[in-house]
């Protein structure tokens, strides 16, 4: 019997002793923490395994702490052992991995693939460093100030790239962080006047602290304080370093998906703009999309293939526009055969100029983000070898942009797009129709009329037809084109085309969720005829492929969404671009026009909002069932004693006498603390006040039902549970003196 009780007391002191660990629980979550942040969808599996691991190394610690020269010689051996571990997963990982080791770990995660290999590598480093500080600075040298120091690493690693922690890690953290630290102070003894406190007692006040400060932290709403970073952003500039970090990465560049727009959500700022408008910004395309991988990649008309410096990419406007009209007026059988009879120079109103000044911050890249119809640009500082590429993005020829460059851009605004003179030419011009011919048949015109330098501008704009054929490649893919074919029924120019499938998102109810996840083998025919929910690539790439199958030239581009008003005095200016304001977009070729961009992206801007309150909000609700687990936990506590204690007598009245007798015994060890080694007598003596009767009939009793020969009768029985009912009804009494005092 004795026996069996303490191999039950055993395990359970085990169990308490690794379940129960407030420290080992700690160093186990600030591995799951940091880890979030290299695989967030496989959080809850390294945090279980980190527990386990942590559980067993905190074992082998507490061996090598009582072993002065063994000790260090075993934690040499884990540690030779654990970076062979980690130099295994990195040569793995470099073998399918395009970039090292050393400039993945450096690299903002936003930009780059999930690497599996090194993510492990990771994972085995935060349990050896963790386990290792954590268990040192709290169990062998209590150190506050270390301690604190570990404790925002997590935080520091987050904050590097401008992300945001979870909530409910902030909250835990924080709770566990207060309670190890309170729970493993270490107080002099020697010191007079020193009170110790008990384990117990610790925790309780440790516990009700935390609770409150976590709850009211939560609950009651902050200041909103908006930082200007533009000193600390512009203050340090590691061109060199960054450089060859970018030029490490750049195969990324050549190749698009949406895991960007999922990831890519901090608040880094990237550049401060002057401007009298929020605008849509680019900064590369891409031409091919390949359906069996679900990417974009580079052709040799996209941003990465170099024109020459005085390449002249915005001479489809106006001119050409106001070219046709005056075709038009000249030539009535022009204007008859092409519908745009009446339409009149005079009445096109020329789209106005804007200036735009952008300063670069955060980011070292080798583009200028650009409005779609930009005219100029004005460059500084060491930039004057900026070039032009094929898709209309500026770059420089060699190196990066550093920070704190400017550019002054001139574009024309895209309110000439909705004149009514423009509309007309617009709706009669069909790319695959009759753009080549009403160019052809336009410069004709003027060429007889004497108009030959507007008859040249023409032919130039014709000489170019050619070259937007790969720019209607769908893979004839005959459920998109049916699609595109139903959406645009009974239209017949591109723009009234294009305008038409941007808004087929919007009322068919498509969804923005930045936190759905895409199955393996999803691509855009799944999008637009399945799940119908994505971000901002999934919207674009759809419509450049349902806009090709209406026979309108598209590619997909991708740059920045520039919303957000933020002055800063340092630049006078009014507008910040963000890294969580990446963004993609279709760019449509529109014959007389040329790349038009558009917004297919559903409510875009109304769910960026909701998440940036998400964790205000999130916050809050975690405050409010913080407290009802606080309140529930204190009904608990309280009620637990007098639960037990129904439940034990309950057991008691169904038991036979001898069993009886053992669990009374049992019963009074547990409530007053006393170790199995004490015979009944001893612990009576412990427990009787002035020889009390009650506490030596169960003694005898006891005695009887385990030595005895025949044991105890049910009467007997009686007298043992009425003492126990006397002597749990005394002890309940001195508790409560107890806790008055």
């Amino acid at each position: 019997m004795n026996n069996n009780v303490t191999e039950s007391k055993s395990l359970k002191n085990i169990l308490l002793s690794i379940f129960g660990d407030s420290v080992l629980i700690y160093a186990a979550l600030l591995i799951t923490a940091v880890m979030y942040h290299y695989n967030s969808s496989n959080t809850a599996l390294y945090g279980i395994i980190a527990f386990f691991i942590s559980a067993g190394l905190f074992k082998v610690f507490d061996f090598i702490a009582k072993h002065k020269y063994l000790g260090p010689l075993i934690y040499i051996v884990i540690f030779i052992i654990g970076m062979i571990s980690v130099k295994y997963c990195v040569n793995i990982g470099e073998l399918s991995y395009p970039v090292n080791f050393g400039i993945w770990f450096l690299t903002p995660q936003d930009v780059l693939e999930y690497s599996f290999w090194y993510t492990i590598a990771i994972y085995i480093l935060m349990i050896g460093f963790f386990t290792s500080v954590v268990y040192y600075f709290t169990k062998v040298r209590y150190r506050i100030f270390m301690s604190f120091l570990i404790f925002i690493i997590p935080f520091a690693i987050y904050g590097k790239e401008y992300e945001k922690m979870p909530v409910y890690f902030i909250i835990i953290l924080t709770m566990l962080y207060f309670v190890t630290m309170i729970n493993c102070r270490q107080i002099n003894l020697h010191d007079s006047g020193v009170k110790v406190v008990c384990k117990s007692g610790l925790w309780k006040t440790t516990f009700l602290f935390a609770l409150v400060f976590s709850s009211v932290a939560s609950i009651f709403p902050k200041p909103h304080i908006q930082e200007d970073r533009t000193i600390l952003e512009t203050m340090i500039s590691a061109n060199d370093f960054t450089e060859k970090l970018m030029k490490s990465i750049s195969v990324f560049t050549k190749v698009s998906d949406s895991s960007k727009f999922r990831e890519m959500t901090s608040k880094q700022i990237l550049y401060y703009v002057k401007s009298n408008e929020s605008l849509r910004l680019k900064t590369q395309t891409f031409t091919n999309y390949d359906f069996s991988t679900d990417k974009w990649n580079s052709g040799h008309n996209d941003t990465y293939y170099k024109s020459s410096p005085n390449a002249d990419f915005d001479k489809n406007l106006p001119e050409a526009l106001t070219e046709i009209a005056h075709a038009a007026e000249l030539d009535e059988g022009f204007a008859n055969k092409y519908g745009i009879k009446g339409v009149t120079t005079e009445n096109i109103k020329y789209p106005e100029i804007e200036r735009l000044k952008i300063y670069t911050a955060g980011l070292q890249a080798d583009t200028v983000p650009v409005p779609t119809f930009y005219k100029h640009i004005y460059g500084s500082g060491g930039s004057k070898d900026i070039r032009a590429t094929y898709s209309g993005v500026f770059f420089k020829e060699s190196g990066y942009f550093n920070n704190n460059q400017n550019f002054e851009l001139d574009y024309y605004k895209d309110n000439f797009l909705f004149g009514n003179e423009v509309k007309k030419i617009l709706d009669c011009i069909s790319y695959t129709q009759n753009y080549e011919s009403i160019l052809s048949d336009a410069a004709d015109v003027l060429s007889n009329n004497d108009c030959m330098s507007d008859s040249l501008t023409l032919k130039e704009l014709l000489s170019d037809y050619d070259n937007y054929d790969s720019f209607l490649d769908y893979d004839e893919n005959l459920k998109i084109k049916e699609l595109s074919e139903k959406i645009t029924s009974g239209l017949y120019s591109d723009y009234e085309k294009a305008k038409e499938i941007e808004a087929y998102f919007y009322r068919n109810h498509y969804i923005y969720d930045l936190d759905y996840k895409k199955s393996d083998g999803d691509n855009v025919e799944t999008f637009l005829f399945e799940t119908h929910t994505g971000v901002c690539y999934e919207y674009a790439t759809a419509m450049v492929l349902l806009a090709r199958a209406a026979g309108i030239p598209a590619r997909y581009a991708e740059g920045y969404n520039m919303s957000e008003i933020y002055k800063s005095d340092k630049y006078n200016t009014n507008y910040i671009i963000q890294q969580k304001d990446a963004h993609g977009f279709p760019e449509l070729f529109i014959g007389g026009v040329g790349w038009v961009s558009f917004e297919p992206t559903v409510s875009d801007a109304a769910t960026t909002t909701e998440h940036q309150n998400a964790s205000t909000v999130y916050l809050y609700y975690a405050g409010i069932l913080l407290i009802l687990a606080g309140i529930l936990i204190y009904i608990f506590v309280k009620l637990y004693p007098y639960i037990y204690q129904k439940i034990f007598m309950l057991r008691i009245e169904k038991a036979k006498p001898n069993k009886s007798a053992y669990m009374v015994m049992a019963r009074i060890k547990s409530l007053y603390k006393i170790g199995n080694e004490k015979t009944a007598l001893e612990t009576v003596e412990i427990v009787a006040d002035n020889k009390e009767n009650a506490c030596y009939t169960i003694a005898s009793l006891f005695n009887k039902a385990a030595y005895g020969k025949d044991g105890i009768t049910e009467s007997e029985k009686m007298k043992i549970v009425v003492s126990y009912l006397n002597v749990y009804v005394k002890y309940r009494a001195k508790k409560k003196r107890k806790s008055k005092k």
